[in-house]
């Protein structure tokens, strides 16, 4: 059983030290926080009783403006009170007023917030509707993962490379790990990992597969490895480009549309009407991109949360339009598959880095479209968007070897067999599919947001698919944000809800 540390414990075995001197708490983005300090007997929290707004918190380390209360007493120089005069005396210490009309102080354990009049200590709720008190069960374990592994989130099973089996398949609590079948607020289901704490080493992969969403909810996450939920790869038993990320939707054939609520439409394929065409970008955070031609595939468009509520992956680009002489080879022209889906929630900390600066964090990223070189001029397939990635924590550090990525891939040649990249784990778009022929569009990413139409330079038929679009990344945190890390796209800063 592991060794349970206080929040007070953590901070005093210096795991919590702040060493980002040129990086300092923004809240730039954050919901309804006023830009000059609030006056706390002024603010208003008869909306907030309940925690159902989604109030924010911010940097609570200054105290300067907290009312002096040694000076409130009666006759015989005791202390007077009401539960409106609660305070906070510093960043973890409440001032309360008891039953009796005396000040006492309690330890808040994730900060006190003194942005609410009564001021209270902070509580972390998870998004998605996890139950808060889930990571609080003395029964759940450490999870050390320090070889290259994979995790199903149909079945919950962890097995590394090597064999070794960490955690069993199966609901409920197996091995020290809680799975639980969340329900997300759209009636879809998602795969909750809950556990005491969780590390991936550094130089060390954690890929993802399987159909779900996944959230990981923690006391304390040290992701100084990768945490891969991208399209593609292992991820399906084929292993093509269509495959998409856990949560995410398959790109599609040829002459088809790709799935998902930001499909991208196929090409254009009876070229006795038009001209074969390149299957359009799927979209997410943005449209994707056209394929090439006035008769190329629509782009998909936006959807999606901006706080990822609820939890849900990129979408499948468009098929390349595509006919060989009366039949179909599906594949040539496929779309590229959509990116995964990832929440990470710790209660106390979530690091993500390593001190050897070796590349980590986590990659959502889109699958590259096909090219098509098939004996007609056909078009090359879209590409898919880029998933998502939410990460919430009371204190969140993020250091300059850590790499957050939801990118789309690039579009499949046309006219040629020149395959779309798949979302870089950069800032970087992915390339299209390149030949002498008609290329396919770049997917977005932050150097490149907008994702890129297929080309037609080399004639209308058989022209590039568009590239994919970026997905979305979101960051909520309570006291602490600290950001040296690459990200593509920029996050959407969220603050923690309070009760």
């Amino acid at each position: 059983m592991p060794v349970r540390l206080s929040f007070s414990n953590v901070v005093q075995s210096g795991l919590l030290v702040l060493v980002l001197s040129a990086c300092t708490f923004d809240p730039a983005g954050l919901r309804g926080m006023p830009d000059a300090e609030p006056d706390v007997a002024d603010v208003d929290v008869s909306d907030v009783s309940d925690g159902s707004d989604g109030s924010d918190v911010t940097d609570v380390t200054d105290v300067s403006d907290v009312t002096d209360v040694t000076d409130i007493t009666d006759a015989d120089g005791s202390l007077l009170c009401t539960p409106a005069d609660t305070t906070c005396l510093d960043e973890f210490t409440l001032q309360a007023c008891s039953v009796g009309g005396e000040f006492v102080e309690v330890q808040c354990e994730l900060g006190c917030n003194r942005f609410v009049s009564p001021a209270r200590c902070l509580e972390f709720l998870p998004s998605n509707g996890l139950d808060p008190n889930l990571v609080l069960d003395p029964l759940l374990t450490d999870l050390v993962i320090s070889e290259n592994a994979l995790l199903s989130t149909d079945t919950g099973e962890i097995r590394t490379e090597s064999g070794v089996l960490l955690r069993t398949g199966g609901v409920g609590l197996i091995d020290g790990v809680l799975f639980v079948d969340q329900v997300q607020s759209d009636g879809s289901t998602v795969t909750a990992l809950v556990l005491h704490q969780l590390q991936i080493a550094t130089g060390v992969t954690l890929r993802v597969q399987g159909t779900r969403a996944l959230i990981f909810y923690a006391e304390i996450i040290y992701l100084n490895g990768l945490i891969d939920v991208s399209a593609g790869g292992d991820n399906c038993t084929d292993g093509n480009n269509r495959c998409p990320g856990p949560g995410g939707w398959w790109g599609a054939g040829a002459n088809n549309n790709g799935g998902g609520p930001g499909a991208g439409g196929e090409g254009q394929e009876d070229w006795t009407l038009a001209p074969e065409t390149g299957g359009g970008g799927a979209g997410y955070l943005n449209a994707g991109a056209k394929g090439g031609s006035g008769d190329g595939g629509n782009g998909g468009g936006g959807y999606g949360s901006d706080f990822l509520e609820p939890l849900l992956g990129g979408s499948g680009g468009g098929g390349g339009g595509h006919i060989s002489w009366g039949s179909t080879d599906t594949s040539q022209g496929r779309g590229g598959g959509g990116g995964g889906a990832i929440q990470l929630s710790a209660r106390l900390l979530l690091q993500i880095g390593n001190p050897d600066d070796a590349p980590c964090g986590l990659a959502a990223n889109g699958g590259g479209g096909s090219g098509n070189d098939s004996d007609a001029d056909s078009g090359g397939g879209g590409g898919g968007s880029g998933g998502a990635i939410l990460i919430e924590a009371t204190r969140i550090q993020i250091y300059s070897s850590a790499r957050l990525t939801a990118n789309g891939g690039g579009g499949g040649a046309g006219r040629g067999s020149g395959h779309g990249q798949a979302g870089q784990f950069s800032t970087s778009p992915a390339v299209g599919g390149q030949c002498d022929c008609n290329v396919g569009g770049d997917g977005g990413a932050q150097l490149g947001s907008t994702p890129q139409q297929g080309s037609a330079s080399k004639g209308d038929d058989g022209s590039g698919g568009g590239g994919g679009a970026m997905g979305r990344i979101t960051i909520r945190d309570c006291i602490v944000y600290q950001n040296q890390g690459e990200l593509s796209p920029q996050p959407f800063l969220a603050g923690c809800a309070l009760p």
